[in-house]
């Protein structure tokens, strides 16, 4: 588990770095809810909130499926071993 992060935001970081990699784009509000089995879009949008807040994503605002992983972040995923 990475340290700093919340059980569901090591979920959801994981989620977006291992979907990032199998695919090339990030995943959608509706991926990450589902994968995440969270109960509405908006507790996935606060998990992202949260991530972006402590530097471990960025969002690009207007843009679909616009999530950059920092890379702090990405030498820490590898650090904790990555999904």
């Amino acid at each position: 588990m990475i340290t700093g992060l919340t059980r569901k935001q090591n979920e959801l970081f994981r989620f977006i770095a291992a979907y990032i990699d199998s695919n090339g784009i990030a995943p959608s509000l509706d991926e990450m809810t589902e994968a995440l089995d969270l109960s509405s879009k908006s507790c996935t949008h606060r998990l992202l909130v949260c991530l972006e807040e402590r530097g471990w994503i960025r969002r690009e605002k207007g843009l679909a499926r616009a999530l950059i992983i920092e890379d702090a972040a990405k030498a820490q995923l590898r650090q904790a071993g990555a999904a």
